[in-house]
């Protein structure tokens, strides 16, 4: 195990378990661009016994992909290298084959990784390869002489990971023996990767650099020690040359095909602070409600740029569409707004916002995804960790003529033993005091939330906060329990 990796404990476990398995493994490692998935892999398995990578390169022929994997597999298994390269996949699986039979032979305890990175890519138009891995893997390595050896395929464009290898209605079809979805590092691995890097934050600061960058390594990496966040930020983001400055496009251009309506599902999104439902997330969007519109969202989902998140009430059982990709809504918001980086170019953008109100209201939406993102953390933090969960947003728009009020709650979550958490997400810079006002909305909310979905449960207010609330007779009368920022780093 590589002390360099952050984190992954869930993941580089299955990893182990599975390279030391008494059988033969296929995994399937899918994840968004630039979290760490070929990474981890790499350094958790590069220096176990036989290790073979081909890395696919976006838009090379079949040609080019199988010398890449002659050239590979002749350096790793010590092959002299043909006069020809093979003229399909099938017969370099071929090769590959004997080369594994001659290494077995030599050196029967010793493990084989097999690693086919960027999938998608190596799999390109006509170019037989799953079709060949299909056979190579039924045929041979899935028999019992090959149990030291473990297949791992992985790829950024998840739905395609999915489509095409996880739930593949042919060769491929329950062959896969796990799978395993790279998320982004949580608030906590986040601040162990930035002190791995000597760089020293508070957790508040952490968070803030979270709700610009999200938790992507290759991102987080750009922070240098003695900055802030906000200098970090605007260093990373905003100024001339800044490395994130032009991400946007590379990165959806990188996993989507037509991109551009992926582009315009997320933009349509990050100005729509209580999300939507699917048909007005297309009409605003400009696209077809048709069939693949389904696509177009699975992607995106797939890919953990979105959230589709069920509505709790059982009368209206609406799903709305959020934007839960950090960069991207940053992006979005600041980056991308031209005028603002102009004239402000060179003037540390990003530190002139820390008090105003537009800064205030996107980290306030900002923080409310991230603690989506960190259910396990609250549910810790309110004892109730054990417990089986439902989680969601909540919305009531009752008809204009019935004269109710509505309501929305950020985040309730359901609990098995009949007791339910309307929680209020708030981040400030300083502990969260509660007005008259507050109180009173907080406690009209719990009541027409009960008379809405008709629960018996018993009802809390929770709190999720930046430095909890500050006791007062509003907070005595409104709030049950809370959870401030440093729970969501555990």
């Amino acid at each position: 195990m590589s002390a360099e990796i952050i984190g992954r404990v869930t993941e580089r476990a299955l990893l182990s378990r599975m390279l030391f398995s008494d059988k033969p493994e296929f995994l399937a490692l899918y994840g968004r661009r630039r979290v760490g998935k070929s990474f981890l892999v790499n350094e958790h398995l590069g220096r176990q016994g036989t290790f073979f990578e081909l890395l696919g390169s976006k838009g090379a022929a079949r040609e080019v992909h199988i010398a890449l994997f002659m050239t590979e597999l002749c350096g790793v298994f010590g092959l002299s290298r043909y006069d020809d390269d093979p003229p399909a996949w099938a017969e370099a699986f071929e090769i590959m084959k004997r080369a594994i039979d001659a290494r077995i032979t030599a050196a029967p305890d010793e493990r084989i990784v097999l690693f086919f990175d960027e999938l998608p890519w190596i799999d390109g138009q006509d170019s037989g390869f799953l079709g060949a891995l299909d056979y190579f893997w039924n045929k041979y390595i899935s028999k019992s002489r090959y149990k030291n050896v473990l297949l791992i395929v992985c790829g950024s464009a998840a739905s395609w990971m999915i489509r095409k290898v996880i739930n593949d209605k042919g060769g491929l079809h329950n062959r896969i023996t796990a799978t395993l979805r790279l998320l982004p590092f949580t608030l906590g691995e986040t601040k162990a990767f930035l002190a791995a890097n000597r760089v020293r934050l508070s957790n508040r600061q952490v968070c803030e650099i979270y709700m610009a960058l999200g938790g992507i390594p290759p991102y987080l990496a750009h922070v240098q020690p003695g900055q802030s966040s906000a200098q970090a930020i605007d260093a990373v983001c905003f100024a001339e040359q800044a490395p994130l400055r032009e991400e946007f496009g590379r990165l959806y251009a990188s996993l989507f095909e037509n991109h551009h309506n992926h582009v315009k599902i997320v933009t349509a999104l990050a100005t729509a602070h209580a999300g939507l439902d699917r048909s007005a997330l297309m009409r605003k969007a400009g696209l077809s409600l048709g069939g693949g519109a389904t696509v177009l969202l699975q992607e995106l989902e797939e890919s953990g740029f979105i959230q589709a998140r069920r509505n709790l009430d059982l009368k209206s059982k609406g799903t709305r569409y959020f934007l839960t990709d950090e960069y991207t809504a940053f992006y979005l918001r600041w980056i991308a707004n031209s005028a603002l980086v102009m004239s402000n170019a060179g003037q540390n953008l990003w530190s002139q916002q820390q008090n105003s109100g537009v800064w205030h209201a996107w980290a306030g939406l900002a923080f409310e995804s991230i603690c989506f993102k960190h259910t396990p953390q609250i549910k810790a933090a309110l004892g109730i960790g054990g417990v089986l969960t439902r989680e969601s947003g909540w919305y009531y728009c009752p008809k204009p003529e019935s004269g109710e009020r509505g309501a929305q709650v950020d985040m309730v979550i359901r609990r098995a033993d009949r007791t339910t958490h309307l929680c209020e997400m708030k981040f400030r810079v300083s502990a969260f005091a509660l007005t008259r006002q507050d109180r009173e909305t907080l406690l009209a909310r719990k009541e027409i939330y009960r008379q809405a979905t008709g629960s018996t449960d018993q009802i809390f207010t929770t709190m999720v906060t930046a430095f909890g609330v500050k006791e007062n007779q509003h907070a005595l009368a409104a709030v049950d329990s809370q959870v401030t920022l440093d729970s969501l780093f555990d």
